[in-house]
């Protein structure tokens, strides 16, 4: 899938604060796949595998909506298609966002002001790419225990498969001798608004139905808890492997954040002089399974 042009875009140029976002497109196994965020539907005789979502950050950690995202409005059925790979293939998240549709409304009050959701942001644009850097990416896959259109993604299944923290030596590793957690370039969040997030399955995974979630962990937040910026995508898995995570790997969407954790001691800390000295940081748990 080729990145747009506007990815030359200076980053001298203002960004509105509205601009997040998340996936919105996959290749799996060297095939693409549009991804279905509320302003952004599939056309007509296009099939999505991922799960609708809002751009909008979770700003709670109990939100109950954490493990796959909302829609607006919410997607009552998730969607009955699986992208098919083998054990071993590459899936790539691509964040640069397509076009607005023509004549899209932006929605007027928040879906779940309970759970701290902020009034609905516009329809994001190629001008509007991801602008956020502070912060860990995450990727986890869950069995769903038959087509995943059948669970929620709720429950004790979910197990991480890959992760990007802090690098003193920046992204690509080794391009700086030696930086604190303040700067930009030691995240590779910071590379979303150019380049796809890139992760293999597991190669000796049983096959079956998973959904795959990723998750970019926005550690900005001043009110005590992170941005979370989460999307699912289902997936059929094939191939001979055997394997399936133990226990002490597998995690819940709720719970698996707590406030105690250390991620969360930086949190709307990342512009104070004291953090000009910090030159470590850990990725919230759980640990990556590599059978």
């Amino acid at each position: 899938m080729r990145l747009p042009s506007f990815l030359a875009v200076a980053w001298g140029i203002a960004l509105p604060v509205t601009a997040h976002g998340g996936v919105f497109n996959y290749t799996i196994d060297g095939v693409d796949y549009p991804g279905e965020s509320t302003a952004r539907l599939p056309m007509k005789g296009q099939v999505s595998v991922q799960r609708r979502w809002w751009g909008d950050p979770i700003y709670n950690i109990s939100h109950p909506y954490l493990a796959c995202n909302r829609g607006y409005p919410l997607q009552v059925q998730p969607p009955k298609e699986h992208a098919p790979i083998k054990a071993g293939g590459v899936i790539q998240a691509f964040y640069a966002p397509p076009p607005c549709p023509p004549n899209w409304s932006r929605p007027d009050e928040p879906l779940f002001p309970e759970w701290n959701d902020p009034k609905p942001m516009v329809c994001l644009t190629p001008r509007s790419p991801w602008y956020h850097y502070w912060g860990p990416l995450m990727v986890y896959m869950a069995d769903c225990g038959g087509p995943c259109d059948k669970w929620d993604g709720r429950g004790q299944r979910w197990f991480k498969i890959w992760e990007s923290g802090y690098s003193s030596t920046s992204w690509p590793a080794g391009s700086i001798s030696r930086a604190s957690i303040t700067d930009r370039r030691t995240w590779e969040q910071n590379d979303l608004w150019q380049k796809p997030i890139t992760v293999r399955v597991p190669e000796k995974l049983k096959p079956g139905h998973y959904l795959i979630r990723h998750e970019v962990f926005f550690s900005e937040g001043s009110n005590g808890f992170p941005q979370l910026f989460p999307q699912c995508a289902q997936l059929e898995v094939s191939g001979q492997g055997t394997a399936v995570p133990s226990q002490e790997y597998l995690v819940s969407f709720l719970g698996v954040y707590k406030e105690s954790d250390p991620a969360f001691k930086y949190l709307g800390d990342a512009y104070y002089e004291r953090r000009r000295q910090t030159y470590e940081y850990t990725v919230p748990r759980p640990k990556v399974w590599r059978p």
